[in-house]
């Protein structure tokens, strides 16, 4: 029992934590990489989905979804749509972002970081309603059988 209580006599915890400054030193660009990861992965999935489309239907890569499943047309209009919206979307989001990140200061970390959380909210939101919106175009231009409707 001796030999334990001079261990934690000579034990600093001090010595054993980072620095406080060397830590919050790194926030800022963590956070800058936490609101711009959204963006360019949508960037370069819209990319994908335009450029490099995958010939058939399939459920490990491209945009999926009930309406764009039934044929090769269908699958293809999805693709296509999905390459248009999440490519403007990362674009304009990633300009957004950038200007946003530039204003995060060393001083005010409690107020960087409810900006980051709140623009990572922000991305998540728009990735879900562009989704829905491209569901329901997808749900116009064709059946549930992948053909094309009547008119579209």
């Amino acid at each position: 029992m001796e030999k334990i209580k001079s261990l934690l006599d000579n034990f600093n915890i001090a010595e054993i934590l980072p620095k406080l400054d060397a830590l919050m030193g790194h926030i800022q660009p963590v956070l800058r990489f936490a609101i711009l990861i959204g963006p360019v992965c949508l960037l370069v999935l819209g990319i994908l989905y335009m450029l490099l489309p995958t010939r058939e239907a399939n459920h490990f890569f491209g945009y999926r979804c009930y309406f764009g499943m039934g044929s090769q047309e269908a699958w293809k209009a999805a693709q296509r749509i999905a390459g248009i919206v999440w490519t403007a979307l990362g674009l304009v989001l990633l300009v957004v972002m950038l200007l946003i990140s530039t204003r995060f200061s060393s001083g005010e970390l409690e107020g960087s970081v409810g900006v980051a959380l709140r623009c990572a909210l922000w991305e998540l939101g728009l990735v879900a309603a562009s989704c829905i919106g491209i569901d329901i175009t997808m749900a116009v231009l064709f059946d549930r059988n992948g053909n094309r409707r009547r008119g579209k």
